[in-house]
């Protein structure tokens, strides 16, 4: 048994929290090999299984509180959900 947390923007399939991922379980070559996965955590911020239906279902999280600089400083961002370059990227829209 598996945690659905949404379909797969790239198969359709469904997504399922893994131990350090969220991940499309179509991923095997026998299901068609869906290279889709979400971090759970990004720039130091955990995201949770809420964020990333919200990342399947419209592309974009709300602003999300907490995440980390590379200097370790704090900052507030959306997660936005793009498919360039041939794969899935997270990218962070500031307000």
């Amino acid at each position: 048994m598996y945690h659905r947390i949404g379909e797969c923007p790239h198969c359709g399939g469904d997504v399922a929290e893994f131990s350090k991922f969220y991940g499309c379980r179509n991923w095997k070559n026998i299901d068609g090999g869906c290279p889709f996965t979400l971090p759970k955590r990004f720039c130091g911020k955990d995201i949770s299984s809420n964020v990333a239906n919200e990342l399947l279902t419209q592309r974009e999280s709300r602003v999300l509180k907490g995440f980390t600089s590379k200097k370790g400083n704090t900052f507030s961002a959306s997660l936005i959900l793009l498919f360039t370059e041939g794969r899935w990227k997270l990218k962070m829209r500031f307000t």
